[in-house]
C-alpha cells in the first residue's frame, strides 16, 4: 500500500541520514584527536623552549658574575703593576743618581777579599731582586692580557645567548599562537561533535520510531 510504502521510504531516507551523520561524525572525531595530539606536542615543545630560555638566562646571569670577578682581578693586577713599575723606575732612578754605578762597580770598590765576598753577595742579591721584579711585572702584565681575553670572550658569548634568547622567544611566540589556534579549533570541533552526537540521537529515535509504525501497519 501507499502507506507501507512512504515508510519503508522513510526508513530507507533514514538510514542513509544516519550514515552520513556517522561519516561526518566520525571525520570531526578523527580530527579532534589530531588536534589534540597537536597541541599535547606543542605543549611539550613549549615546555622545552621554556627551559632552553631558562638555561640561557642562567649562563648570561653567571657569565655576569664571572665578568665582574675578572673586572675586579684586572683592576687588583693593574694596581700592583702600577706599584711595581714605579718600584723599578724608583731603583733605577736611585742607580742613575748614584753616577750609575753597575753591580761591577760595586765589586771593583771592594777594598779586600772580606769586603769582596760580602759585595759579591750583596751585588747577587740586588741582581736577583731586580729581575724578580721585572719577571713579576712581566708576569702581571701578561696575566692582564689573559684575562682581558677571557673578559672579551664572556662578553661574546653573553652576546651570542642573548641572541638565542631573542630566536627562542620569537619561536615561543609562534609556538604560543599556534597552540591557542589548536585549542580554539579544537573547541569547535567539540561543539560540532556535541551537535551531531544529538543529531545522530534524533535520527536514531526517529527511525526506530518509523521501524515500530512500519512494523505494526504491515
Amino acid at each position: 500500500s501507499f502507506c507501507l510504502t512512504t515508510l519503508a521510504n522513510s526508513i530507507d531516507d533514514l538510514k542513509q541520514q544516519k550514515k552520513d551523520a556517522e561519516e561526518k561524525h566520525t571525520d570531526i572525531e578523527e580530527k579532534l584527536s589530531t588536534e589534540l595530539d597537536a597541541i599535547c606536542n606543542l605543549d611539550a615543545e613549549i615546555d622545552e623552549c621554556e627551559k632552553e630560555i631558562g638555561k640561557l638566562e642562567g649562563k648570561i646571569e653567571a657569565l655576569n658574575k664571572s665578568i665582574k670577578e675578572s673586572e675586579n682581578e684586572i683592576e687588583r693586577l693593574q694596581k700592583e703593576y702600577i706599584e711595581k713599575e714605579q718600584l723599578l723606575r724608583d731603583r733605577l732612578v736611585a742607580i742613575y743618581m748614584a753616577g750609575e754605578t753597575t753591580y761591577l762597580d760595586v765589586l771593583l770598590a771592594s777594598e779586600d777579599l772580606t769586603s769582596l765576598i760580602s759585595n759579591y753577595y750583596m751585588v747577587q742579591q740586588l741582581a736577583e731582586a731586580d729581575n724578580q721584579l721585572l719577571e713579576s711585572i712581566e708576569s702581571e702584565e701578561k696575566k692582564i692580557q689573559e684575562i682581558k681575553t677571557d673578559l672579551e670572550n664572556e662578553k661574546a658569548e653573553i652576546d651570542a645567548a642573548k641572541k638565542e634568547i631573542e630566536v627562542k622567544n620569537n619561536e615561543l611566540k609562534n609556538k604560543r599562537a599556534s597552540r591557542q589556534e589548536k585549542a580554539d579549533n579544537f573547541l569547535i570541533c567539540q561543539e560540532i561533535s556535541n551537535v551531531f552526537s544529538e543529531y545522530l540521537f534524533a535520527i536514531l529515535s526517529r527511525l526506530c520510531y518509523t521501524k515500530f509504525v512500519y512494523s505494526k501497519v504491515s
